[in-house]
């Protein structure tokens, strides 16, 4: 206890509280005698100065003392601090009762780099201010109830604690929160504005972004800025207009500059002499109608004007009956003077439900049906003849070719049809249908053809007139018009467009209207608009009438949760119209009868499976039956039926499961009848991805490199960017990531060789490959392998198909080769305009993650009757169809993994039949490690670390008779091949390119998932994907969720366990070629024709289901093998 010189009792109290992190001097006007003062700093000293006596301080301590009166004090520092000053105060108690803390402490607005804290304050009457802790750290003191916190790293966690603090220096219990920030946003939103096109009166325009963006724009042509107009609210054009545009987020990523066209359009009026307008007549019941030419009156015949099945029932145009008709006095003046057909002449006729007749003259002699046209001419001969003008095919604008029945717009479609015979001036003829042409160019004339004859000019015409019974159903005339010359091709189309402008949205489709499912089972909906053209303009959601039965994404993928039935609303809006249709869905009971298996099951295998998988991830099982005597044979059925123990953490579906929550669930796969089944456990967890620190990313100074980004220079700028990814990974950094630029590289500089554990982000740049001496042989220009953890992402790379042709290049230009490699993949990138095959996939025989392997051969001569158990031992109880092998095979120059097969040349089964084998290990002293049983030939399988020696067993009727004489008579071989082992390409654009977008020619396990492919082809194989040269060895891998424009969409040649599902092929074709197997196909759509039919071979029980076939897509089944059992199982699809 302390006493002043009149002995009463003193108490300090606080004067004074400063903080900060640079020198000061404090003076007082009073005399002070305490002092406090804390360190906040985690490494370096501070000290003070009271009575010329100065005092360190070490990091994270605190200073507390008494002085003789002082009136200054000197703070040496550049850290951070706090400090008291104190003074006596005579006679009083020291308030030592800590404030009431602060309550509701909350965050918000969290980025990847700050937050905000705000709380309720103390409800204590003497608060001084607030201290805030970050991580247990002081971080600084606020007088206000809310700070915002900067310079954190992304998707880290911290701490803040908020602390109370009196007026006395006493501070209250601290309230903490836990926050973990946002990731790091690299990615530049995602712009989506109304599609360009044509219109007639007015055209509104909605933009749009996949995140909180700002959207600049500009409607003269020129390139958007920042300064450019911002858009707020639909756009509603009334003239041609360039619409450019690009959004901008939040974190500063900027997208591409988009640009669309919208044509504003008429019909043509230049030589029309006559125009009959059948529309906006709704409830006339007049008999005539007058052209808007020439004031022709046409008489309606046999038209009752019932009001709903006869006449002008709605705006739409004139509801004609099989019988009716409208006669047009073509025979009479003006029309007979101005109608000639040896001049050149157009005629067009435009309706919804386009069937049967066109039109005829009454006397027969001039009619028009369906693709055809019949006129008379004069001959050579002075007598009369008769010409057809007709055509099987038509060709788009674009050259896609679809015959005459194709191309005409359904009856129910609401989409209108124009029908254009056209007689060119030099005599020839052309056809149209909407705006294709026929695909056998001008038709000629008649070697006898001296000129037209006229039948118009001396009898009437009819439209729609039935003759020889060619109308089959009622059909709605729009317009009717003729030219007395020949419109261009060009013209033709404007008023295909004009006319289907007019067109109103009337509704939607939704297929298939009923489903069932069991739990854990989807199917993917198809909802178009009627007319078809207004499909990508809807505003499209889904909702389920019952969540606890079955749910529904925003893509209308249903998936059932439980037994029950409900509905799922389907709602279109469009420019304030609403449309609602309804599905019916079943969840439970039996969905289809399982097919019966012709074979005397007596177990399962299970060949490929997973133990852990990440949420939202797929993987593809597989699983055999086996049958009494010969276990499995390539002509049996394999009828396999999988099932989840809890749907809810991991689901199954046709042998594909997707992990959806936390847990752990267990797989089983039954053989037809559920009597036999093998199981295994699989466990979902969340992906955990481990946030970078900046000192672990490297950005490019170009400067350093010798890189241009102004597309120069390709010598130093692709030998730049080899060395600065070699800087990278010499120097341990995780990410590097190059400026935004057009870079000009070269395959005769050098290939780029990628490192591993990158992540290699090119900033949305363009990379030209610049045309070379390589171009006529071949190039590698990026080469991934030997390579595992990395990641090629937003690079636009675009080869020289603009400056060479097909035959001046070579299908071996590789934009990227990627063999042998792991985890590795692509996103967000554009791969595009090469002469070659772009992106493809590889193999290296013999090699493991760039370590050479040892190959094995599997002798024919070295198998004898018998079989060895899954202890590796002999066993002689089964010896027909169970063949071992005889010798020790020393396998220990084997990868981590191997595969059985014949791995040479084109692969296949030449000589050895059993699919199944089983695979017994042994140590250096032959003594047994592990079994392996009923693997298939071509999988990957691990083999155990310590193996020295193996066996195998095979199953078949009789041993290998025949082998590979190369090879001491090698029936296969145990090798490691190095290969893509579970890569992806996910988000990319594959465009514009000569042979294919991408060409899978080796892997295991790849998820191509959210891909746009368009417009490959020009020499063969001219697809989008095709799995050709890896053959039997490609298994497991996933296409989904992509979308396919070209015509021919995606080949599978060979492989085993494929999966593809929740794509949209648009006019665009799959072909599965009859060597694969296993593949599951299903919840697909078929938009349209490809260049071929869809066609699903197989030579192994495969799935097809669940596919939505539209607008003429159809397909067709097939197996290799006459006479085996085995088939594709068409489950669910529709034809629409």
């Amino acid at each position: 206890m302390e006493f002043n010189e009149e002995g009463e009792k003193m108490v300090l109290v606080v004067m004074d509280y400063f903080d900060g992190t640079s020198n000061i001097t404090k003076t007082y006007q009073d005399d002070m005698m305490g002092f406090k003062i804390t360190n906040d700093h985690n490494s370096a000293d501070l000290s003070f100065t009271i009575h010329g006596i100065t005092i360190s301080v070490k990091p994270k301590e605190t200073f507390e003392g008494k002085f003789t009166p002082f009136r200054s004090v000197t703070i040496n520092t550049s850290v951070p601090y706090r400090a008291i000053v104190s003074a006596p105060f005579n006679g009083t108690d020291p308030d030592n009762m800590p404030p009431e803390a602060v309550t509701n402490l909350s965050v918000n607005n969290v980025t990847p780099t700050s937050l905000t804290l705000s709380w309720t304050a103390s409800p204590s009457s003497d608060i001084a201010d607030y201290a805030i802790y970050q991580n247990g750290a002081f971080l600084i003191s606020s007088n206000s109830t809310s700070m915002e916190v900067t310079d954190l790293t992304p998707l880290t966690e911290y701490t803040f604690r908020v602390v109370a603090r009196d007026t006395a220096g006493n501070e209250s219990s601290g309230k903490d929160v836990i926050i973990t920030t946002a990731n790091e946003d690299t990615s530049p939103p995602t712009l989506t504005i109304t599609s360009g096109g044509t219109f007639t009166d007015s055209q509104t325009v909605t933009i749009s972004t996949d995140e909180n963006a700002t959207i600049y724009y500009t409607l003269d042509g020129n390139d958007p800025t920042t300064s450019s107009l911002v858009y707020s609210a639909p756009l509603s054009l009334t003239e041609t207009t360039t619409l450019k545009a690009f959004a901008k987020d939040t974190a500063g990523n900027e997208s591409n500059i988009q640009s669309v066209t919208y044509k504003k359009i008429g019909i043509i009026n230049d030589g029309l002499i006559l125009h009959y307008d059948f529309t906006n007549n709704a409830g006339s019941t007049s008999n005539t109608i007058t052209d808007k030419v020439n004031n022709v009156q046409a008489n309606l015949v046999g038209v009752a004007h019932d009001g709903a099945t006869d006449g002008y029932v709605d705006n739409k145009g004139l509801l004609l009956q099989i019988q009716d008709y409208v006669q047009i006095p073509t025979n009479t003046s003006p029309l007979n003077q101005l109608i000639d057909l040896n001049d050149g002449l157009t005629i067009q006729m435009i309706s919804y439900g386009t069937n049967g007749s066109h039109w005829k003259t009454e006397d027969g002699k001039f009619t028009s049906a369906k693709s055809g046209s019949f006129t008379k001419y004069q001959k050579t001969d002075g007598i009369e003849g008769t010409r057809s003008i007709d055509s099987y095919w038509f060709d788009d604008s674009t050259g896609y070719r679809q015959s005459y029945q194709d191309w005409v717009n359904p009856i129910g479609s609401n989409a209108v049809n124009v029908f254009t015979l056209r007689i060119n001036e030099d005599s020839t003829a052309s056809i149209f249908i909407n705006d294709a042409n026929n695909a056998n160019g001008r038709i000629p004339v008649p070697q006898d053809f001296v000129s037209y004859i006229n039948s118009m000019a001396s009898s009437p015409l009819q439209l729609r007139r039935n003759y020889v019974g060619h109308n089959t159903a009622p059909e709605t005339l729009v317009a009717f018009v003729i030219y007395n010359r020949e419109l261009t091709d060009n013209e033709i189309r404007n008023n295909y467009h004009f006319f289907q402008n007019e067109e109103t949205l009337e509704g939607i489709s939704v297929n298939p209207t009923n489903v069932q499912l069991n739990a854990g089972e989807s199917q993917r909906l198809s909802v178009q608009g009627l007319p078809n053209r207004y499909t990508e303009e809807l505003n499209i959601t889904f909702q389920s009438g019952n969540e606890g039965y079955v749910t529904v994404d925003t893509n209308g993928i249903l998936t059932g949760i439980s037994n029950g039935e409900t509905i799922v609303s389907v709602t279109a809006t469009y420019e304030g119209q609403t449309f609602t249709e309804y599905v019916n869905v079943k969840i439970g009971g039996q969905i289809v009868s399982p097919p019966t298996s012709t074979r005397n099951v007596i177990g399962m295998s299970i060949n490929r499976k997973t133990h852990s998988l990440n949420i939202g991830e797929n993987f593809v099982v597989m699983a055999t039956a086996l049958s009494s005597e010969l276990l499995y044979d390539i002509f049996h059925d394999n009828i396999v039926l999988w099932e989840s123990s809890d749907p809810s953490v991991a689901k199954v579906q046709y042998g594909v499961v997707e992990g959806v929550s936390p847990g752990t669930a267990t797989l089983t796969a039954y053989d037809a009848t559920r009597t036999y089944s093998e199981s295994f456990d699989i466990t979902v967890v969340n992906k955990i991805e481990t946030p970078l620190t900046e000192a672990e990313i490297y950005n490019v100074d170009v400067n350093d490199f010798s890189i241009k980004l102004d597309n120069t220079d390709s010598t130093n700028t692709t030998n730049g960017i080899q060395n600065a990814l070699d800087h990278a990974s010499t120097n341990g950094y995780k990410k590097i990531v190059f400026p935004k630029g057009t870079y000009l590289i070269s395959p005769a500089v050098r290939t780029i060789y990628p490192p591993s554990d990158m992540i290699i982000d090119f900033n949305d740049s363009i990379l030209n490959i610049e045309p070379s001496i390589f171009t006529t042989s071949g190039y590698k220009m990026f080469y991934f392998t030997n390579v595992k953890n990395t990641k090629l992402m937003r690079a636009h790379l675009y080869g020289e198909r603009d400056s060479t042709t097909v035959q001046d290049s070579v299908e071996g230009c590789l934009s990227v080769l990627i063999d042998d490699c792991l985890n590795t993949g692509f996103e967000y990138c554009t791969f595009s305009k090469s002469p070659g095959f772009n992106v493809i996939t590889g193999t290296l025989r013999n090699r493991n993650m760039g370590k050479t392997t040892q190959s094995i051969s599997v002798s024919r001569f070295n198998f004898e009757p018998g079989n060895l158990d899954e202890n590796g031992n002999i066993d002689n109880s089964n010896t027909t169809n169970y063949y071992r092998y005889n010798q020790y095979m020393d396998v220990s120059g084997l990868g981590e993994y191997y595969l059985l097969g014949y791995t040479q040349g084109y692969h296949g089964y030449p000589y050895l039949r059993s699919r199944l084998y089983s695979i017994h290990f042994y140590n250096q002293n032959y003594a047994h490690i592990e079994s392996q049983m009923y693997n298939l030939q071509y999988y990957n399988y691990p083999k155990p670390p310590n193996a020295k020696y193996a066996k195998i067993v095979i199953y078949q009727e009789a041993p290998p008779t025949s082998g590979d004489t190369d090879f001491n008579g090698a029936v296969a071989f145990l090798r490691t091949i190095g290969m893509p082992r579970n890569c992806y390409i996910k988000n990319c654009t594959f465009e514009d390119n000569f042979s294919t977008g991408l060409a899978m020619c080796g892997g295991q396990g790849w998820l191509i998932e959210g891909n746009t492919l368009n417009n490959n082809g020009g020499r063969m194989p001219g697809c989008d994907i095709d799995w050709e040269d890896g053959w039997e060895h490609m298994v497991g891998d996933i296409l989904k969720n992509n979308t396919f424009s070209s015509r021919l969409g995606v080949i599978f040649s060979a492989g085993g366990s494929l999966a593809a599902f929740n794509n949209t092929f648009n006019r665009s074709t799959m072909t599965v070629w009859s060597r694969t197997q296993n593949y599951r196909v299903f919840n697909n759509i078929f938009n349209g024709k490809g260049s071929l039919a869809n066609d699903f071979k197989t030579q192994g029980d495969s799935v097809l289901a669940r596919n939505i076939f539209t607008n003429t897509a159809t397909y067709s089944t097939g197996i290799l093998h006459t006479g085996a059992y085995y088939k594709v199982h068409d489950i669910f699809n529709n034809i629409v």
